[in-house]
């Protein structure tokens, strides 16, 4: 097998600047439609700002957390992978890449994701917090796979190039005959596939 080197993704300021700002506009346009159902004696309205308010509110702290604490938004390496990458991430928690058993791209709206499947999910679930858990609940309820690392906020790269590594990694790490032994997938989809 060889030496795999470790590679970090570094977060880009820009783009994670660029989400704060759009997440303080919306916090502000909900306090505004509070203002607007009071009013106009609105119930429904005042609900809506109020749903939009903690909902924006709640995404603007953590993304400014965000934006002064974290450095990177992946660090892979031979023994896992690192996820910084959104709110749903496992953050300081290696996820073993023996406990990958799958890595695809997937498509979600209008963004690409790089999707894992893992034997054991509770390792991903013992690592998040209670929100970030209850999203993740909803995506693996539409569908997803345990983790999706999103490349929105990643310097110098792209989903494809990302999903391509850790694939990379998986398969360098785990062998592919093992990978094939448990009949698990060992290709990654290319954009066109999805």
């Amino acid at each position: 097998m060889n030496q795999l080197e470790e590679v970090k993704i570094k977060q880009s300021k820009g783009g994670q600047l660029f989400i704060v700002i759009l997440s303080i506009i919306m916090t502000l346009a909900s306090v505004f439609v509070i203002f607007i159902g009071m009013n106009d004696d609105n119930i429904f309205m005042i609900i809506i700002g109020v749903i939009g308010t903690l909902f924006f509110g709640l995404a603007l702290i953590l993304l400014v957390k965000s934006l002064v604490s974290k450095k990177y938004v992946l660090i892979l390496n031979e023994d896992g992978f690192y996820d910084y990458s959104s709110a749903l991430s496992t953050n300081d928690t290696l996820i073993p890449w023996d406990q990958v058993t799958r890595v695809e791209l997937v498509q979600v709206t209008s963004e690409i994701f790089v999707a894992l499947t893992l034997k054991n999910p509770e390792i991903a679930k013992n690592a998040r917090s209670k929100m970030g858990n209850m999203f993740a609940k909803a995506n693996k309820g539409l569908g997803y796979a345990d983790v999706l690392v999103t490349t929105k906020t990643a310097k110098g790269y792209n989903a494809e190039t990302v999903g391509q590594l850790m694939y990379e990694y998986w398969v360098n790490t785990v062998g592919v005959e093992e990978i094939t032994s448990r009949n698990e997938k060992a290709e990654l989809k290319d954009l066109d596939e999805l």
